[in-house]
């Protein structure tokens, strides 16, 4: 964990927020009252064997599942009463990814911000950024299935930050970005951060 400052306020915060799969004879409980708190600022990852529930939790926290029991705020909405606001405060990249092999790395970026409302010339200026800032300089005009899985994944990142989001979620967050890049991408993403003004969850698990 990076932390800028403790006495900044929460961006993300959960009281016993609980997940169970199942019915009542097969009832798994995949989420076990987890409380937690990430100030503006700070850079959080989640560590943990499979299975743990780090994608679960924060699947949660991403209104992508809803919780069983407990209470998250992200970004001042409240996860059950106002999902909408979440998701537009947020940048969520999953770890499946979410390009299309087809489509071109640049138009593929730009549509996903005007998603958000972005007009076009912010978007090109922003992407060209964030390309630069992830070594991927040279991709806009390549389909994204001619991308190798680093720079895919790499592309990801980038559809994640376009909108500039108050924080953002992601699962593997260097997981296939490749080999020589995870010292590279630690070294820039809190630079990114501070810059662009959001926060980071992320997790990864640990083998052994």
């Amino acid at each position: 964990m990076l932390s800028q400052s403790r006495e900044a306020p929460a961006i993300i915060e959960a009281k016993g927020l609980t997940r169970t799969f199942g019915g009542r004879r097969s009832r798994v409980e995949a989420v076990r009252g987890v409380d937690l708190k990430v100030h503006a600022g700070e850079i959080v990852g989640f560590l943990g064997p499979n299975g743990a529930g780090k994608t679960t939790t924060l699947k949660m926290l991403c209104t992508l599942l809803e919780p069983t029991g407990g209470s998250a705020r992200v970004c001042g909405c409240e996860l059950r009463r106002d999902p909408v606001g979440v998701r537009r405060a947020i940048g969520y990249v999953s770890q499946a990814g979410s390009t299309a092999n087809e489509a071109r790395a640049g138009e593929e970026i730009i549509s996903h911000a005007r998603l958000y409302g972005i007009d076009r010339v912010t978007a090109t200026a922003r992407a060209r950024k964030l390309l630069q800032d992830l070594d991927l300089p040279d991709v806009w005009e390549r389909t994204c299935g001619s991308l190798s899985g680093g720079q895919r994944r790499r592309l990801d990142i980038v559809m994640g930050l376009i909108h500039q989001p108050k924080a953002r979620v992601s699962g593997r967050a260097l997981h296939r970005i490749g080999p020589s890049k995870p010292c590279q991408f630690v070294d820039s993403y809190p630079k990114i951060a501070r810059r662009d003004g959001y926060d980071n969850i992320s997790y990864h698990p640990l083998h052994g």
